[in-house]
């Protein structure tokens, strides 16, 4: 789990940076499992 975490944050922060670039992403790509679910109910 504590993988799974960190690989995430890692993913979010990856977002960002290509965001800030004007790359188009996902809206759920650095999200957790959790978060995503949460949002759509």
């Amino acid at each position: 789990m504590g993988l799974m975490a960190h690989s995430i944050h890692h993913l979010a922060i990856i977002a960002l940076l290509a965001k800030s670039f004007a790359h188009q992403m996902n809206s759920d790509f650095g999200k957790a499992p959790s978060t995503i679910v949460y949002e759509r109910a």
